[in-house]
């Protein structure tokens, strides 16, 4: 992967401080150290094992391309994982250090596995691996954001009791009051994901995505399947038949959509709260569900602006200082809204988002070079088929 190396670079020192920004946060040390005390909640296992899980798929790529098993890219690879390995263990011995934050040794063993499953991974996420699936998985930016809105929708990504998972089922059906709101939002979400894949995968294997990710819902630890998010996909598959496919209407929907989220509840107080400038506070300090489900889903809608900014032609860093001045502005009006925390962390995922969606899209010569005539055909004739 050669050609992407700059990025995936870039993107590995980004990981790595993001890394230790989350491990060591609020950065308030003490000298007196608190004793290592055993974690055995899944989820926070779960956590750890995704926090280092990146850095172990970056290593692999950044050691030489899949099928590369020289003695070389052996060597780069050991060097970076052992890196990675050194690096969980430091910033666990750090956090003895850290009061608000419980060390374990198990946090470490979790963080290894991690490293050792991202790099044994990533010989297969190679997109030419997937070519006979269609143009989306070369398509790795339209790929991105949906992986995105599927991990937000799907966290934390453990089975539950399913006693209990048909009692908050019931629960969830039976209580709650329809939520409009909720509805427009994951119906214009599928919209997009309907969209970026309708070209590239046809309609059985869309709606068997969509169910797949719909019904795993209810199944999965502290997740559940609400009536709007049933109904969303419904909604959103007839939407688009019917013609609702305008990228520059999607845009202008997406953008009243993320200005009516961080504008909601419309009731501004007489006293501003305080601009909080360590970015990601609130996600660090929340159970770890909510925090990678909000994390996903901030992830999909910053994404999307930016890359259907993108699809209509305009220009990038004009679209993209616009979005960043945009968020900074609702950023600083948040000071006077209830149920908000005004701090930097949505400007950052958006340029975090940026550089990934620019990772994506650096298609290495080595494997471009393998797609043959015959897979070129193939995606012709899918493309011909969703025309």
């Amino acid at each position: 992967m050669s050609s992407a190396r700059p990025e995936l670079r870039r993107l590995l020192y980004v990981l790595t401080l993001l890394i230790v920004y989350v491990s060591l946060y609020p950065f308030r040390f003490r000298v007196e150290p608190i004793p290592f005390e055993p974690a055995w909640s899944a989820v926070d296992m779960l956590a750890n094992v995704l926090l280092f899980l990146p850095f172990g798929l970056l290593a692999r790529w950044l050691a030489g391309p899949g099928h590369d098993a020289s003695h070389a890219t052996r060597n780069r690879l050991a060097l970076l994982l052992l890196a990675g390995a050194a690096l969980a263990a430091v910033l666990q011995w750090l956090q003895v250090f850290v009061p608000s934050r419980q060390p374990s040794l198990m946090d470490v063993g979790m963080n290894w596995i991690g490293l050792g499953l991202g790099a044994g991974l990533a010989p297969w996420l190679s997109p030419t691996r997937w070519q006979h699936l269609g143009r989306f998985w070369l398509d790795s930016r339209a790929g991105l954001l949906v992986l995105c809105w599927l991990a937000a929708q799907l966290s934390p990504y453990l089975p539950g009791n399913p006693l209990r998972a048909i009692e908050r089922q019931l629960f969830l059906w039976q209580q709650l009051q329809w939520q409009f709101e909720l509805l427009a939002a994951h119906t214009l979400a599928w919209l997009i994901v309907l969209r970026l894949l309708r070209p590239a995968l046809a309609p059985w294997r869309l709606g068997a995505l969509i169910a797949v990710c719909v019904l795993l819902q209810p199944w999965l630890m502290g997740n559940g399947l609400l009536r709007e998010e049933l109904l969303a996909p419904l909604a959103a598959g007839l939407l688009h038949a019917l013609g609702l496919r305008s990228l520059r209407l999607l845009l202008w929907l997406t953008v009243l959509m993320v200005l009516t989220k961080a504008l909601s509840p419309w009731h501004p107080m007489t006293v501003a709260q305080p601009f909080r400038w360590l970015p990601f506070g609130g996600l660090v300090n929340a159970p770890v569900p909510f925090a990678l489900a909000t994390l996903a889903e901030k992830a999909f809608w910053l994404g999307c602006l930016y890359e259907l900014g993108l699809r209509i032609g305009w220009r990038e860093r004009r679209w993209l200082v616009l979005l960043l001045l945009l968020l900074v502005a609702l950023e600083f009006g948040q000071r006077w809204l209830p149920g908000h925390r005004a701090e930097l962390t949505d400007p950052l995922l958006l340029l975090l988002m940026v550089l990934l969606l620019r990772t994506a899209a650096a298609t290495p010569p080595a494997e471009a070079s393998r797609v043959t005539a015959a897979n070129a055909d193939t995606l012709a004739r899918v493309s011909a088929k969703a025309d």
